[in-house]
């Protein structure tokens, strides 16, 4: 269940709305029945999805887990990760003698450029998602050999984002790792790991929001005063947690903000091929859409607006059936095969399914580039340690 792409879908969208009906926000609008009607049908036609995806691989068969604790990288597989580590130094070395900065300097008064204006475009989205796979790579083999030099590996995967001060990064990062973890955990997940995760989330939501109180010192002027904080906030929370709190929910708020502007029915595909061109061309192209915001401080719109903008309300829900297809078609092959390309490729789909009540992490240059990546470096590369012959059960 907690690697079923529908049923993460359902939870974070109802978890979304049952924090925004809340209000712990002054800037929050009322919840309209249209809203209400988008989110849930969209839900529902993710669900519709999963249905037919159980339809079409009836009969197929399931590998029993316990088979499929021992796999191992080939050599052929950790050349090719190797060689990715190659071409990651060679051309972040390339993009750090052209700015001759980092963001993190301004922290220390010794730099000028920000995150936003960081990195070769295209180039720079391919370097992060090589950072992603590294990272994911990192905690699996940790996860399987308990060798602590993976999990430093692991750790320096985090440091480029540090550097580039990019929020966004790391929470990819640790969202996907957890996803891998689930993924290919060899046992059930006990009381005292989801202990230590929820530590662990605590402590993130703190880095979370110091490292938004350091990026916009004097940009927003008091940011809790932008945040609006009502009167139903509970008193034992501490303030810093209406960063995330607000975060998760205020997609939702934009949403509601324009709901009425989009036609029930429209067809523009262009909308949602504009981000996947190269910046270069972005540059010369009208934009397509752009989501009237409530808040410019909060500037989530979820990953709806785009395509409201290209199909429609109703449209837009026979899009997402359509599209949902995919992340579960490699659920169905993962739990059939437990290939492992198959699960590094569901975990991205997964992160981007969370992070979906923040943006379009779907149609995204970085993670299109990190799904090729695992078809590149994962094909035909997996042997078993163990050669016992798998059991396996008919699928129902």
């Amino acid at each position: 269940m907690l690697i079923n792409p529908a049923l993460v879908y359902a939870y974070i969208w109802l978890l979304a709305t049952f924090l925004y009906t809340r209000y712990w926000s002054d800037i929050f609008l009322p919840l309209s029945d249209i809203t209400l009607f988008y989110i849930f049908g969209s839900i529902f036609a993710v669900g519709l999805a999963w249905v037919l995806t159980i339809v079409m691989f009836i009969g197929k068969k399931i590998p029993i887990k316990k088979n499929i604790k021992l796999m191992e990288f080939s050599p052929n597989t950790n050349k090719k990760i190797l060689f990715l580590v190659y071409i990651w130094c060679i051309f972040s070395a390339v993009e750090l003698l052209y700015f001759r900065d980092l963001p993190i300097l301004t922290v220390f008064g010794m730099g000028s450029i920000t995150y936003h204006t960081y990195g070769i475009p295209s180039l720079h989205g391919f370097l992060n998602a090589i950072i992603q796979s590294l990272s994911m790579y990192a905690i699996y083999l940790w996860m399987k050999s308990k060798d602590k030099k993976y999990l430093f590996f692991y750790m320096l995967t985090i440091v480029p984002y540090i550097l580039m001060m990019t929020r966004g990064g790391v929470t990819s990062l640790l969202i996907q790792s957890i996803f891998v973890f689930l993924i290919f955990k060899d046992k059930k997940v006990s009381f005292s790991l989801i202990v230590k995760a929820s530590v662990l989330v605590f402590v993130f939501v703190f880095v979370f929001s110091f490292l938004g109180d350091v990026r916009n010192v004097d940009f927003y002027g008091d940011i809790y005063d932008v945040m609006q904080i009502s009167s139903d906030f509970p008193s034992f929370l501490a303030k810093d947690f209406m960063w995330v709190y607000m975060y998760i929910t205020a997609a939702i708020n934009n949403v509601e903000n324009t709901i009425s502007v989009y036609d029930n029915w429209n067809f523009e595909p262009y909308i949602i091929l504009y981000g996947l061109f190269p910046s270069f061309i972005r540059n010369i192209l009208p934009i397509p859409y752009s989501p009237e915001l409530v808040s410019l401080a909060f500037n989530v719109s979820s990953f709806m607006p785009k395509y409201l903008f290209a199909f429609g309300i109703y449209g837009s829900l026979i899009f997402y059936f359509l599209a949902s297809l995919v992340p579960l078609y490699f659920y169905q092959k993962f739990i059939r095969t437990r290939e492992i390309k198959y699960g590094f490729i569901l975990a991205i789909f997964l992160h981007s399914i969370v992070l979906s009540i923040f943006s379009d992490f779907f149609l995204i240059q970085v993670y299109i580039f990190q799904l090729f990546l695992q078809y590149l470096v994962f094909n035909k590369i997996i042997f078993r340690v163990n050669k016992v012959r798998p059991n396996f059960r008919t699928a129902t």
